[in-house]
C-alpha cells in the first residue's frame, strides 16, 4: 500500500507541476493578447481622431463652398469675379 500511495503522490505532484506550467503559459499568452488589444485600441483611437479631423475639414470646406454663390449664367457675378481677379493680379504684381 505504501508503494502505491507514494506513486499516487508523485503523480499528483507531477500533475500539479503540469497545471502550474499550463497556468504560467496561459498567463503569458493572456498578457500578450492584452498588450495586443491595448495596441489595437490605441491605433483605433488614432484612426478615430484622424477621421474626426478629416470630417471637420470636409465640413469647413463644404461651408466655404456654400458661402460662394453659384455664378452659372449670371453675367454680373462673372464680371464681379473678373474684376476681383484683376485687382488680385495687380496686387501680386505690385508686391512681386
Amino acid at each position: 500500500m505504501y508503494y502505491k500511495h507514494g506513486i499516487k503522490t508523485v503523480c499528483c505532484v507531477f500533475q500539479l507541476d503540469m497545471c502550474r506550467s499550463q497556468q504560467e503559459r496561459l498567463r503569458e499568452v493572456s498578457e500578450a493578447r492584452r498588450d495586443n488589444i491595448t495596441q489595437v485600441a490605441h491605433a483605433l483611437e488614432a484612426v478615430t481622431d484622424n477621421l474626426r479631423r478629416m470630417r471637420t475639414s470636409i465640413d469647413r470646406a463644404a461651408d466655404e463652398l456654400d458661402m460662394h454663390e453659384p455664378i452659372g449664367t449670371d453675367v454680373n457675378a462673372i464680371k464681379r469675379l473678373q474684376d476681383e481677379l484683376k485687382v488680385s493680379v495687380m496686387f501680386v504684381k505690385l508686391l512681386g
